[in-house]
């Protein structure tokens, strides 16, 4: 059964918005309002890729860093690693609840 985009707080004490399952296929519509906000996506410090987990762009806008992946467990995701970060991604999350699947 498909699950709804969850919002848990990682090991370091911010926010992870997870896609572990998407049937409403949101997750390019949540790079494009990403984009619409003003994020630009930048390079990350490292490549990386394995079976069950891959590394995507991080995203920033303004002084605000997202950090976005893959892997078996979350599914697609972005973190956030300040309280800013936080910010934008319960906007996010409150964003995505308020789309139709």
């Amino acid at each position: 059964m498909p699950t709804a985009p969850l919002l848990s707080r990682t090991a370091q004490g911010h926010l992870s918005l997870d896609m572990e399952d998407d049937p409403g296929n949101l997750w390019p519509a949540v790079l494009e309002r990403l984009r619409t906000l003003g994020a630009s996506g930048v390079d990350h410090d490292h490549m990386g890729s394995a079976v069950d987990a891959s590394i995507g762009p991080h995203f920033r806008l303004g002084g605000v860093q997202l950090k976005s992946g893959w892997d078996n467990w979350s599914g697609y995701y972005l973190m956030a690693d300040s309280a800013a970060g936080d910010a934008l991604l319960q906007e996010l999350y409150a964003w995505l609840l308020a789309q139709p699947v």
